[in-house]
């Protein structure tokens, strides 16, 4: 069956046994089931413990079971399964290494620990959820509430406490792409005050991505992760929780080359057709993933990267929890993180070093928050401050066009320059008249001559790259207070008062760069010498950032079962400072500054539970207006009227124009029967942008565009069984379906595909490369003995072995995708054990 005609089946089953669609909080239905009802769900979203359906916010709550259940292995998983929840890795960059939320196609979604904010998605992509107790995933600005603004919404995840008895969990999983994990976490309770557990993950899964070039494998999980959890209660009033882990990741990126269209919009002539016409074969045969009768496979690349991307990440946390009297509370949340990483980037995923990445990264964060709560039956409130501190050192270096290169330091030779300028399509090059977009000749030197400053190897003497210091301090002042408005109205007001202060300073580095993108640095890639600042342009500059933002929600109960809400927030995201070198320079920087951004949201909800407890099911409209919108964009600088622009082949933070989102989300949650649920979970999203402004996207957008990661529909439906067999056991039986429609990957609104197609650049008209528009379906059986001492679950997910890019865009002036690739088609057998 089509997978549309199988979604619009489904929708009008549940529809006519359930009566609506609408939004829902997912858990598991157990002794709420067989009491009759769905089970109750607790969120702590208000920063106070709440029935979900009381909540006036957008807001979803799964289970760590749930996620289990549905095949949500790993953060990547809830791309769509949530509606309006976009999950995938960066568009360009660090791809899968780093991790992009994007909520309603708005970014910078505050990502919290056990109330701790992250400050890097640094290896989350691929991070497998172990030992949660509940996922929590809220719509929409959040800054009254948290520490950190959270502008598009907040995923908030939750660890399970220490418990009071003796035990633990051993869970082994094998599958396919040689899958061997072992997941192992132990209750060590010292005494009824003194509470302790330790957890110890170790991950392996071969990749799927394979290198025709060097026979390495993209895509593979080589994962460990340590925590140690410790609860201490000396009074019923005093609550402390301590955590500490450390997580190393170690992986090649799964990346593909999806796209590969020569002849682009570019003169004179795209990236890799310079390489093809000096000999070297660059073009769709060649090069491209799945091109019918190519050498290349579909899950094949050519990439030459050997060296895996490294990860580590040291974390630790404290939460204090004091009950000053009944009605008043105050909590401390300490946060400190330490991360390295290690990342190679192949862009082209080919044999050659046409464009390619090294980067190296120290985070040292520190955070600290205080919350005070209070009020009654009727007046509730919660204030709090928040302060943090972070350090962020980062050494660059690209690498670009290698065979082209005449220093005899390197692998290039002067042969294929030789034989590219004297081929025939340099050779007609020459003669042809100059484009107007082109200044000086329209032949091969000057498509070299555009290129190869891409690369930064050579800066700084030959030191190479670049390498940055940057710090960000900041405090923030929040709260909300809850006043009833007789019987059935409360209103919440509240407000933010967000302080920051930037540091960038550009350094030059000591450590000397390798000569080739696949090799680790002899010495420390992060040593330097810091400018100084009075005599070197470039040396450390300040900057500093705030604004007062505010939330407001009327909450009606129109019966003890069915609440609805109107609410307007606004979010605030501060701005930041960059230091670029001028074209042609090594110690010429010039500093940009980007403004700060601001969001606007208005939704209106309801939220009901129905017959008996048995359907619950809810609806949020909103409208979204966002401005001053920052988006990593490459920079083009221009003289003081705007013309004379030099590419500056460097993509840094810039205001792009003002837009807006509007859309709707509706979830169901249907038991019919204790043994039999369902759930139903829609979003639709339209977004555009309503004005461009930064200048190097005029030449690029022909108007309105849409967001990236903003797919106009997604679509989950799960259907779960519980049948009770005659020993007492019982097998669970769990399927689940998610949609996505077309989505762009790429941040960027000058770079659309749909641009480039059609104006003579070889592309077909209608021709996308883009992602989404796919569905993936996930089943899982379950057998549970009596004795509940151990489960045995045979699983699958991505049945249909959907092709999904996760991360990368098509950009022209290379002629060619950044695309790297989700998770195949894959099963396997998992059996956990309780001591």
């Amino acid at each position: 069956m089509d997978s549309r005609k199988l979604r619009v089946a489904i929708a009008a089953v549940l529809a006519s046994s359930a009566g609506a669609t609408a939004q829902m909080a997912y858990a598991q239905q157990q002794a709420g089931a067989s009491s009759g009802g769905l089970e109750e769900i607790v969120v702590t979203a208000t920063r106070r413990e709440e029935n979900l359906q009381e909540v006036p916010i957008s807001i979803v709550a799964i289970t760590g079971e749930g996620l289990e259940l549905r095949g949500i292995q790993y953060v990547e998983n809830l791309n769509g399964t949530i509606p309006n929840l976009s999950v995938m890795g960066q568009a360009g960059g660090a791809g899968t290494a780093q991790t992009s939320f994007r909520v309603r196609g708005i970014p910078n979604v505050g990502t919290y620990v056990d109330g701790i904010w992250q400050i890097t998605t640094l290896g989350v992509l691929n991070e497998e959820f172990s030992d949660l107790d509940r996922l929590e995933v809220l719509r929409g600005p959040q800054g009254t509430l948290f520490g950190r603004d959270s502008v598009g919404g907040a995923v908030r995840i939750f660890t399970k406490r220490p418990t009071d008895e003796f035990g633990g969990m051993v869970r082994l999983t094998a599958g396919t792409y040689d899958r061997h994990d072992a997941t192992i976490s132990a209750n060590l309770p010292f005494s009824d005050k003194v509470k302790t557990k330790f957890a110890y993950a170790d991950l392996n899964r071969d990749g799927y991505i394979t290198s025709i070039t060097t026979g390495v494998e993209g895509g593979g999980i080589d994962q460990s992760t340590m925590r140690g959890d410790i609860v201490w209660t000396p009074t019923d009033k005093l609550d402390i929780r301590g955590q500490i882990s450390e997580q190393h990741d170690s992986f090649i990126e799964p990346r593909v080359a999806d796209a590969v269209w020569l002849d682009t919009a570019f003169s004179p002539a795209t990236a890799g057709k310079l390489y093809q016409n000096a000999g070297l074969p660059y073009g769709q045969s060649s090069q491209m993933s799945g091109w019918a009768g190519g050498e290349v496979g579909l899950w094949e690349n050519r990439s030459e990267i050997t060296q895996p991307n490294e990860i580590v990440k040291d974390q630790a946390s404290l939460d204090i929890k004091l009950a000053l009297t009944d009605t008043l509370a105050i909590q401390f949340l300490t946060g400190y993180t330490d991360s390295t990483a290690k990342l190679f980037i192949d862009y082209d995923n080919s044999q050659y070093g046409l464009v390619e990445d090294t980067s190296n990264q120290h985070i040292h964060f520190v955070s600290q928050e205080m919350q005070i709560s209070g009020g009654g039956d009727r007046v509730q409130w919660v204030a709090g401050a928040f302060y943090w501190d972070e350090f962020r050192r980062t050494r660059a270096v690209s690498y670009a066009f290698e065979e082209f290169n005449t220093d005899p330091i390197t692998r290039g030779d002067n042969a294929y320059v030789a034989a590219l300028y004297a081929s025939p399509f340099c050779q007609a090059l020459a003669v042809a008249p100059v484009p107007p977009n082109l200044n000086g000749p329209a032949n091969c030197q000057a498509g070299i001559a555009f290129y190869k400053p891409f690369s930064t190897l050579r800066n700084f003497n030959n030191v190479g790259g670049t390498l940055t210091e940057a710090g960000t301090s900041g405090t923030a002042f929040f709260g909300e207070v809850t006043v009833p408005l007789g019987d059935k109205f409360t209103l919440t007001v509240g407000a933010r008062q967000h302080d920051q202060d930037n540091t960038v300073q550009s350094m030059t580095p000591t450590g000397v760069a390798p000569g080739y993108v696949n090799h680790q640095f002899a010495t420390d890639p992060l040593a330097g010498i810091k400018y100084n600042a009075a005599a070197v342009n470039g040396g450390f500059t300040p900057s500093s950032f705030d604004k007062t933002t505010g939330r407001a929600s009327l909450k009606y109960q129109f019966t003890e079962a069915i609440m609805g809400y109107v609410s307007f927030a606004q979010g605030f995201n501060s701005g930041s400072s960059t230091y670029v070198l001028t074209p042609g320079s090594t110690t010429d920087y010039r500093l940009y500054t980007v403004k700060p951004e601001t969001l606007n949201n208005t939704e209106i909800g309801i939220r009901s539970d129905l017959a008996d407890g048995r359907v619950r099911l809810n609806a949020t409209l909103f409208d979204t207006e966002w401005e001053d919108i920052q988006v990593n964009v490459a920079l083009r600088q221009c003289d003081a009227n705007g013309l004379n622009c030099v590419d500056t082949r460097a993509v840094v933070p810039q205001n792009v124009g003002t837009a807006h989102a509007k859309g709707a989300e509706f979830e169901l949650t249907y038991a019919p029967t204790d043994k039999l649920m369902f759930n139903l979970n829609l979003g639709w999203l339209e977004t555009g942008y309503d004005k461009i402004t930064v200048p190097a996207a005029t030449a690029y957008v022909p108007g309105v565009t849409e967001f990236s990661q903003a797919p106009e529909e997604t679509q989950n439906f799960g259907v779960q069984y519980d049948a009770t067999l005659g020993g007492g056991g019982s097998f669970r039986t769990r399927f689940d379906y998610t949609y996505v429609s077309q989505y762009w990957r790429s941040p960027d609104p000058s770079l659309r595909v749909a641009w480039y197609a059609g104006n003579s650049t070889g592309i077909l008209p209608g021709y996308s490369d883009e992602s989404g528009d796919f569905g993936t379906y996930n089943l899982r059986f379950t057998y549970l003995p009596a004795d509940g001492k151990w489960e045995a679950s045979l699983f699958g997910t991505n049945l249909t072995n959907e092709y999904e890019l996760n991360s990368g865009f098509f950009h022209g002036i290379w002629g060619y995708d950044f695309a790297a690739v989700a998770r195949p088609r894959e099963a396997g057998l998992s059996l956990v054990f309780h001591f």
